[in-house]
Formats: structure tokens, C-alpha cells, sequence
């Protein structure tokens, strides 16, 4: 599965773990703002209430005081204190005025009997109080003294219970906001606590999910590095790891293959550099018996000699081929690449071996189709020969070869099949290596050689399973394209 399909990638989990760190964070400071903002509506509350609650004693203490001038009045019998009388009078209504403004409900309602009463207070004294002294009216004025006592007792009583009742709010809120900043304290406090519990938690979950399978491709790495064999990682750790992982061992498997064809590379060309050799040494007394042969065969008659000298010719013929094999293995074959038509270039090999196979009573049949590939001719008609002849001999007389040919997205797939008892799986590598044949009188050069001219093209050849039985071989050859 790849990292972009992976539920539990790193990059899930960072935006996981930052994510909710943010997250906690932000509702934690959205709370706070919210809880600071009610703090403030407290306090501003609080500090309303307690400018209400000095503008009540205020009013309260120029109430006293009207009704102080009004008394004094009254037992001095002198008009002096009527000027601050209606002073005092004014302030009355101007604090009340001011006091309704910013109270609602039963402390508005309050504060307007006590106005009411203020105004009472200011008619009873200037009706009948001042008027009954005037007249020297003492029943009267007892009489009217008596009521302003009255009123100013219900006003004093009025403005006490209103201060009491704004003081009361004000402890009230009092409380309500030491409750509030201890909650706010405690929010910022656990809101914090679980932050770092957060970053705790995931910083020790990245750290299992990173920094273990970091020390197994570190170890891997160096065991790499150093020459050793490294079994496959597989699945180590998550998401965008994982990709890591299968990319080391994708360039493991790469550095084994490429270590591979390079101990290939050296093996084939000691091989080559020998079999140069040996082809040398072989070749110039094979030519040598071969043309005392030639000579000797004529004069020997019909008898017994002719038919062993004949008998020496076809093992010395034999030996020169395999002169000819191990001088075609040793050097890499030079390509003469035309534009050819793979499908004409399959029936022309099928009709050679046709030709050069007088005695056979296989059937070859050709199942291709048209394709253009620049390859070279004989080569490759030299590699369908091979694989004609192994075909044949591998298979009962009368039996089928196939030869089928189909064009595939990148090129051209050829494959020859035989009814023969097939090649098992363990030897299907071995079978192209040199000197490898458990047909009586091969060389194990054939493959090899078949190999090496398919390799050279940019193609590739292989066995697979055939079915009904039998072995199948099939090259796969390239496009110009795809060989780029």
C-alpha cells in the first residue's frame, strides 16, 4: 500500500499531533477570552455598582439634609435657610435624575418614590409649614413638622434599602468573579497540563514510530555498506517510512543483481578468454585431420576402412562445431540491424529447418504476426534455428513445433514450443549457462550463444510452462523506443 493510502502515515500523524495541540490550545485561549471577558463584565459591574451605591448615600445625605434646612426653619422661625433649602432640593432631583437613568426594575421604581417623596417633603414645607410659622400657627406647624418627619423616615428608610441592595449586588458579583478567576485559573492551568500531555504523548509515539525503524535502516545501511548479505526490510515502520524501507530494498535487490552480472560479466569472460583458447589450440589439428580425410576417403574403397574413415569425418565435423560454438560464445556478436519484418523472418527460419532437416517428420507451424524490428537477420535466424533443433530433438517424431509471433506493447514476443518431456523449474536458469546439456552429444554452448545474441538485441529469453506439457521458449525483443 502506498504512503498516500496509508491511514497511519507520518504525515497523518504530525498533522494528527499538531492538529490537536492546536486545537486544545485554541479552545483552552477561547475559553480563557471568554471567562476574561466575563471577569471584566464583573468588575465593571462591581464598580457600577459601587459608584450606584455612593450616588444612593448621596442622594440619602442631601434627603437629611433638605429635611435639616426644613427643620431648622422651623425651630429658628427665620427664612435664612430657604436659599440652600432649594439647593438642596435641585441636587435631590439632579441624583435622582442620574440614578433612574442607570437602574432598572424595583431600584428605578425605588429611587422614584424616594423623589416623590423629596418633592412631598418639599411641598408639605413649603405649604403648610412655612405658612402655619409665619402666622405663629404652632399647632400647625407641629402638625406639618410631624409629617415631614414621617416622609423623610420612609425616605431614609427608602435610601437605606436601596444602598443595601446595590451593596448586596456588588458582594454578590464580589464572589461570582473570585469564583470566575479561580475557574479561569484552574481552566488555564489543566489547559496547559493538557497541552503538554499532548506533545508528551505524541512526541513519544513519533519518536517509536520514527527513531526505531530509522535504527533498522541505519543498521541495514551499514550491513549493506559493508558488504554483507541484508535480508529484505519488508514493512518497516509507516507510512512515508515504508516507502523508505521498500526503496532500500529495491536498491538492494539492485546492487545484488548489478554484483551479480558483474561476477556474470567476469565468469563469461574468463570463460570466453579460455574457450579463445582451447577453439585456437583444437581448431588447426581438426583442419588438419579433416584434410587427410578428404583425401584418404576416395582411395579407401568401398570396404570396412571407407566406412571408418567416414565414421572419423563425422566426429572431426563434429569437433569443428563445437570449434565454431566456443568461437561464437568468446566474442560478443557484432549486429548488422535492418528494418525486417519479424513475421517473414519466423516462416524463413521454419522453411531453413525444414530444408536442412530432410529426414524429419516433425511439423513446424508459424502463427505470427506482422511487425517491423530493426534486428539482424542472421543472427536471430541463427537463434530460431538453435531453438528449431533443440525443439526437435527434444520431441517424439510426428509431433508438432509451434512457432508463434505477437506483437506486445513494447515490442515483439517470439515463442517456439515443443511436445517434448519439458525443462524442469530448477534447471530453466542453468540451461542458458555454458557447457550445461544433459542431451547426449550436446555442447551447452547452444543456449548460451542463443542468449547472448537475443541480450545483445536489448531483448530477453526465458522458459515458462507449456500447457498440455513440453518446454516453451520465449524471447521478448524490444522496439527502438523501448530499448531506449
Amino acid at each position: 500500500m502506498s504512503s498516500s493510502r496509508t491511514s497511519h502515515s507520518l504525515r497523518r500523524r504530525l498533522a494528527v499531533a499538531l492538529g490537536s495541540i492546536a486545537g486544545v490550545t485554541t479552545l483552552v485561549c477561547l475559553v480563557l477570552i471568554v471567562m476574561l471577558a466575563r471577569l471584566n463584565a464583573s468588575v465593571d459591574q462591581i464598580r457600577t455598582d459601587a459608584e450606584l451605591s455612593s450616588e444612593g448615600l448621596s442622594l440619602a445625605l442631601a434627603v437629611r439634609e433638605q429635611y435639616m434646612h426644613e427643620a431648622h426653619t422651623l425651630i429658628e422661625r427665620k427664612t435664612t435657610h430657604l436659599g440652600h433649602h432649594a439647593d438642596v432640593v435641585r441636587r435631590v432631583h439632579n441624583q435622582a435624575t442620574s440614578l433612574k437613568a442607570r437602574l432598572q426594575g424595583e431600584r428605578r421604581r425605588r429611587v422614584e418614590r424616594i423623589e416623590a417623596m423629596s418633592l412631598r417633603m418639599k411641598t408639605v414645607f413649603l405649604e403648610d409649614a412655612l405658612p402655619a410659622m409665619q402666622a405663629g400657627d404652632i399647632s400647625g406647624m407641629r402638625s406639618a413638622h410631624a409629617t415631614l418627619v414621617e416622609v423623610s423616615m420612609s425616605v431614609i428608610d427608602e435610601t437605606d434599602a436601596l444602598v443595601s441592595g446595590l451593596r448586596q449586588r456588588m458582594r454578590k458579583t464580589e464572589r461570582a468573579t473570585q469564583r470566575a478567576s479561580l475557574a479561569a485559573m484552574v481552566v488555564g492551568a489543566g489547559g496547559v497540563l493538557l497541552v503538554l500531555g499532548l506533545a508528551t504523548l505524541h512526541s513519544l509515539e513519533l519518536r517509536r514510530a520514527i527513531l526505531g525503524p530509522l535504527a533498522t535502516l541505519e543498521l541495514a545501511a551499514r550491513r549493506l555498506g559493508a558488504g554483507e548479505e541484508v535480508e529484505p526490510l519488508g514493512e518497516v515502520g509507516t507510512g512515508e517510512l515504508q516507502t523508505v524501507g521498500r526503496a532500500f530494498d529495491h536498491m538492494a535487490e539492485q546492487l545484488r543483481e548489478r554484483e551479480r552480472q558483474l561476477l556474470e560479466r567476469e565468469r563469461m569472460a574468463a570463460i570466453g578468454e579460455l574457450a579463445t583458447g582451447v577453439a585456437h589450440e583444437i581448431n588447426n589439428p581438426i583442419g588438419v585431420i579433416l584434410g587427410y580425410l578428404k583425401t584418404m576417403i576416395p582411395d579407401a574403397g568401398n570396404g570396412e576402412l571407407r566406412e571408418e574413415l567416414g565414421i572419423l569425418e563425422q566426429e572431426a565435423r563434429a569437433c569443428q562445431r563445437i570449434v565454431e560454438d566456443l568461437k561464437t560464445f568468446a566474442r560478443a556478436p557484432a549486429l548488422h540491424p535492418s528494418e525486417v519484418d519479424i513475421a517473414s523472418l519466423l516462416e524463413d527460419a521454419a522453411t531453413r529447418f525444414r530444408t536442412s532437416e530432410p529426414g524429419s517428420s516433425h511439423k513446424v507451424v508459424v502463427e505470427a504476426s506482422a511487425q517491423f524490428l530493426r534486428v539482424d537477420a542472421v543472427r536471430m535466424r541463427q537463434v530460431l534455428a538453435n531453438l528449431l533443433g533443440n525443439a526437435a530433438q527434444a520431441s517424439a517424431q510426428d509431433t508438432c513445433i509451434e512457432v508463434l509471433g505477437a506483437a506486445t506493447n513494447t515490442g515483439y514476443r517470439i515463442r517456439v514450443r515443443d511436445h517434448g518431456p519439458g525443462v524442469p523449474r530448477d534447471e530453466r536458469d542453468l540451461v542458458f549457462e555454458p557447457f550445461h546439456s544433459k542431451r547426449p552429444g550436446g555442447t551447452g554452448l547452444g543456449l548460451a550463444v542463443c542468449r547472448g545474441i537475443v541480450t545483445a538485441h536489448g531483448g530477453a529469453i526465458h522458459i515458462e510452462d507449456a500447457e498440455g506439457g513440453g518446454a516453451l521458449f520465449v524471447i521478448d525483443l524490444p522496439t527502438e523506443e523501448a530499448a531506449a
